[in-house]
């Protein structure tokens, strides 16, 4: 590879790890017991670490709120009972 193409791609790599998740259809998310438990972490935009999109979303039905998300882990992670670490 050359060095742009070397650029270009590590730019990409950097992009998709920092994407937003897209918004939650709170009409699916009614209840946290309908998630999967496979490890897909989202950080949200409230500092925790959710276990996977499904309990990033039911979180924001439970309680009424809005937020958004990174793919990955969160610097600080803070554990919470519904699918935070």
């Amino acid at each position: 590879m050359n060095s742009f193409t070397s650029i270009a791609f590590l730019f990409g790599l950097v992009v998709a790890a920092t994407a937003q998740v897209p918004t939650c259809d709170k009409s699916h998310y009614a209840d946290v017991n309908a998630c999967p438990l496979h490890s897909n972490p989202i950080c949200g935009s409230d500092g925790v670490t959710y276990g996977n999109y499904c309990f990033f979303c039911v979180q924001q039905v439970q309680h009424n709120i809005f937020l958004t998300g990174t793919h990955g882990t969160c610097e600080k992670p803070t554990a919470k009972p519904w699918g935070g670490w």
